[in-house]
């Protein structure tokens, strides 16, 4: 405790000049790796219960959960990007956030977004490095030791924490992209679409959202499954990403569909 109070009161003698710097700094670095993606896609986030009990309150989940990134004051324990709210690029992937347990099915809810036109995402799938201009920009500012984008994320020190929301902020970014295992990298194909950190806080009002739980009706766990391998088998909505036969879609459900016996899983789609 006294380490982290310590951390803020250096943040906070630091010069608004010296921060300001860094922020307009690293705000370059992040829209040199930003992209729009114009089309809408589908992203999922399982988690498993206890529920809550009615659409208004789901709905309000997703706006809480949305602000974990802009309000938690430390990163310790995190993985991926930091604490947030992360989304896949398909629903069976991460399947075992929504099981009790990892492997049997219990309460889950599955929010499922249609992302909105415009949609400003932060590459980091290749890991970019920092300018060196940045770097020094940071260090000078209390943000010691951080050389790319993806560590900043996780970084401990509190300056580094504040000036990454600063900059992400003015920065206007929606989400931020990064590797992750997905139908793609399963098969090899030719580009990984990762996964989403999303924050933006004005996602909930932009984008299209259904609210899945296990009670609406019996498995629909699997048809919400089914819909989706149904879609990349048309045509994947990821650019560079190619159209997946249905033969090779069925093999990766055997592969991924935890709890679901192989029977289960071939009638999934037909020939």
């Amino acid at each position: 405790m006294c380490t982290w109070f310590l951390s803020i009161l250096i943040f906070s003698s630091t010069s608004a000049f010296a921060i300001e710097e860094a922020i307009e700094a690293l705000k370059t670095d992040i829209l040199r790796s930003t992209k729009v993606i114009d089309h809408s896609v589908k992203l999922f986030h399982w988690r498993h219960g206890p529920l809550e009990h009615t659409p208004d309150s789901r709905r309000l989940l997703f706006k809480k959960s949305l602000e974990v990134f802009w309000s938690e004051g430390s990163n310790e324990g995190a993985t991926n990007l930091g604490k947030g709210m992360y989304f896949a690029t398909d629903p069976a992937i991460t399947r075992t956030y929504g099981l009790n347990g990892g492997t049997h099915p219990g309460d889950w809810l599955l929010l499922e977004i249609n992302t909105p036109g415009n949609f400003k995402v932060l590459d980091i799938r290749r890991g970019p490095l920092l300018a060196k201009k940045t770097q020094r920009l940071l260090e000078n500012s209390g943000c010691v030791g951080v050389v790319s984008l993806q560590t900043l994320f996780l970084d401990q020190q509190p300056a580094c924490r504040e000036i990454l929301r600063q900059a992400l902020a003015v920065s206007k970014i929606d989400g931020v992209n990064y590797s992750y295992e997905s139908f793609a990298s399963a098969f090899g194909l030719n580009e990984n679409p990762g996964a989403f950190l999303l924050i933006g806080r004005d996602l909930p009002n932009r984008s299209s959202t259904e609210i899945f739980v296990k009670e609406m009706k019996p498995n629909s766990e699997l048809e919400i499954i089914k819909s989706y391998i149904e879609e990349v088998a048309a045509g994947t909505p990821w650019p560079g990403v190619k159209s997946v036969s249905k033969e090779v879609l069925n093999r990766w459900v055997h592969h991924n569909l935890y709890g679901f016996e192989s029977p289960h899983c071939s009638v999934l789609l037909n020939p």
